[in-house]
Order: structure tokens, then sequence, then C-alpha cells
């Protein structure tokens, strides 16, 4: 699966340098390809086509975007990805699920349940969620980092220094 994956990348990098003309594709670039023929060169949540230059040109109109936002599920995964429109994204999704930034919009709702039918069943499925359920994955994670912070906490407190945890909302005003 993996030797797969980055075969389809070199082929991506390939069109990007040949057909596109970047000289040197970044891994966004890369993404942005995938996600630009995954879902039909069309933003799933407006429904505007995504042209070559609205998507890779030097002021893009569309931008890749969370599906669950990342802050919210910890997902960085292709999966949990695709493309947006920019002002859609800042002034309409703000952060949320598809549910909650458009469900009192029950029309536009049912438009992106259509526009998503072309998209993997993992995909359409977190377009579809009513609230972000953590995996168990992401549910031992989560642990495993909480565990890793009181052991450090713990040495550090061993060789003298003061260090206090702080909760990650802490963190997220810190950022």
């Amino acid at each position: 699966k993996m030797l797969d994956n980055e075969t389809r990348n070199n082929e991506v990098r390939k069109r990007l340098v040949d057909d596109i003309k970047i000289t040197n594709p970044s891994r966004d670039d890369i993404i942005k390809y995938k996600l630009w023929n995954e879902c039909n060169k069309v933003c799933p949540y407006t429904g505007k086509s995504i042209s070559q230059e609205s998507l890779f040109g030097k002021n893009p109109e569309f931008q890749i975007e969370h599906i669950l936002p990342y802050d919210r599920s910890l997902d960085d995964s292709f999966m949990n990805k695709t493309l947006c429109e920019v002002n859609e994204n800042i002034h309409i999704k703000k952060g949320q699920i598809p549910y909650e930034a458009y469900s009192d919009n029950p029309e536009k709702y049912e438009q992106i349940q259509q526009r998503i039918l072309v998209l993997p069943y993992p995909k359409r499925k977190k377009f579809l969620q009513k609230e972000i359920e953590l995996d168990e994955h992401i549910q031992r994670e989560l642990n495993d980092t909480r565990y890793i912070c009181r052991e450090v906490v713990k040495y550090l407190k061993q060789l003298g220094i003061y260090v206090s945890g702080t909760r990650g909302k802490i963190t997220n005003e810190l950022r």
C-alpha cells in the first residue's frame, strides 16, 4: 500500500511538472492535485468549479480543508481532507464539521450531500457525522499523550526543575 501511494505521488508530481508547470511540487501541491481529481474539480461545499489557476495560481481561491476540524479530531489523514473555497472555509465552515456549519440551511446541506457522492465512503461518512466521534486510535493517542506528559513532569521535578502541566485549552490559547 505504501509503495502504491509512493508510485501514485510520483505520477502526480510528474503531472504537476509537465502539465501545470510547477517546477518543484510540494507535498501540499500533490495532495491538492489528488483531492482535485477526487472531487471531480468541484468544491464539495459550494459546487463551484475548481480551475487549475484557482487551485495552483498565485492567489488560490481554493484550499485544502479538514472535513472534521483537525484541532477537534486530531485527524490529519488524507481521508479527512478535501478542497474548499477559501471564503467559504473562513466565513461559513469556520472550523466546524459540515453538519454544524450547514444543518441550519437544509437546501445547501442537501446539495453538499449530493456532491459528496463521488467521494470515497470514508470521506462521505465524515461529511455526514453529526458530532465528532473520536475513534479508538485517537483515544489511545490522547491517553498516551496524557501519560507521557505526567511522566515528563515527574522526571523534570526529580531534576529540580519546577514544571506544571496545563490543559489543552490553555495550550490552544497560547498558540
